[in-house]
């Protein structure tokens, strides 16, 4: 009998940046899954090519520092990649 460990970790969309130095730096990619699928998918995908990984909270919640060193007003509400002017790989 193979016993088959259920995750009750919610799926969520999961964002992934790139470093400087690597080849997609300056931009990030999406993928919708549990924390553990996702950062699969992005290792068979990019290996370890790749520098974080945020949940959707804290994609549409950047740090108010972020925000202020960037210049930006928290009034709106920018995510991560508006913040950093990262663009979305589809």
């Amino acid at each position: 009998m193979k016993i088959v460990k259920m995750s009750k970790e919610k799926r969520q969309n999961w964002y992934f940046s790139f470093g400087v130095g690597q080849n997609h730096y300056g931009h990030y990619i999406k993928f919708f899954g549990t924390h553990e699928e996702t950062r699969k998918k992005m290792v068979d995908v990019y290996e370890l090519k790749w520098s974080m990984q945020y949940s959707e909270k804290e994609w549409n919640n950047p740090g108010e520092s972020s925000i202020k060193f960037n210049k930006l007003e928290p009034k709106d509400k920018p995510t991560i990649a508006e913040v950093w002017g990262w663009k979305e790989i589809k």
